[in-house]
């Protein structure tokens, strides 16, 4: 992960550059950080989309995890009877594992979306729309693969991102987070460009109502 700081600019005004701490994080040290905190490997592969505007684009990732890792041993033996019979919901998944993946998982996607033109055009112009999207809906739970014996899931790496450069004392970054460009084409190649903007003093407004003046 490298990092780099803004150094202090000499200028007419006076004003002092944000600071801020720029990184560079590969799709390595995101899958590391995540089977750090999983105590397991699992299998992984990531996918650049492209956005509508070119310099923009997202990162799917694809995971896949062994039963004996993320089922309770005491439904190891007939779980793969219980999808068969269609009862999965007996299947208990291990607390600790869900409990680390869930706050890098995708929320529920619904109809609701479809309204939100905002949310719709944000996504699309960085690549996820259409069968992408639908893609990422399907597989935001965890979910069976009868031919090969295992669970599918895809996590959303910017929010593994965000948590590894959150501080350990408050859980969230010290500044504003923005992924700032995604390089690479393939699976091993693929980093993010990410830069943390510590928060400065806001100068201070009088107690002059701007608005009234300018209404007067």
């Amino acid at each position: 992960m490298e990092t780099t700081t803004n150094t202090q600019v000499v200028n007419k005004a006076g004003i002092e550059p944000i600071p801020s701490d720029r990184y560079v994080i590969s799709t390595a040290q995101v899958v590391q950080y995540l089977q750090d905190k999983l105590g397991f490997g699992f299998g992984f592969d990531f996918t650049r989309w492209v956005g509508a505007v070119p310099d923009n684009s997202y990162v799917r990732m694809r995971c896949v995890f062994q039963s004996s890792d993320i089922i309770m041993a005491a439904n190891e033996t007939d779980f793969v009877t219980r999808i068969l019979n269609k009862n999965s919901a007996a299947i208990t998944f291990k607390d600790t594992v869900i409990d680390t993946l869930k706050p890098y998982m995708y929320p529920k996607i619904d109809e609701s979306l479809a309204q939100d033109q905002e949310a719709i055009q944000r996504m699309y112009k960085i690549g996820l729309f259409g069968e992408r999207l639908m893609e990422v809906a399907r597989y935001s739970e965890l979910d069976y693969c009868e031919q090969k014996g295992v669970w599918r899931l895809y996590l959303a790496p910017e929010k593994i991102i965000v948590d590894m450069l959150s501080d350990p004392k408050t859980g969230k970054p010290n500044g504003d987070l923005s992924i700032i460009t995604v390089l690479g084409t393939s699976s091993e190649s693929i980093r993010w460009e990410v830069s943390v903007s510590r928060k400065t003093n806001v100068l201070a407004n009088t107690d002059l109502s701007v608005e009234a003046v300018y209404r007067a």
